[in-house]
């Protein structure tokens, strides 16, 4: 697995780098998805703009926009 060397590496710069506090309160951990995590990452995105602005879709107010059935 790659997180075993990238891990370490990610840690050390966290350690070097961050103020004591926010280091102290940040966690650094291998995602759960594996190679589905920018998908979901993606998907969690479009989802937290739809809930911020439900009523614009694209900069459009959703009621000029059509549902399609896939």
């Amino acid at each position: 697995m790659a997180s075993e060397f990238i891990l370490p590496a990610v840690e050390k710069e966290v350690r070097r780098r961050s103020l004591r506090w926010n280091r102290e309160a940040t966690r650094v951990v291998v995602s759960r998805h594996g190679q589905q995590a920018c998908v979901m990452g993606g998907v969690a995105r479009v989802f937290q703009s739809i809930l911020a602005e439900p009523s614009v879709v694209h900069g459009q107010p959703s009621s000029t926009l059509t549902m399609v059935n896939a």
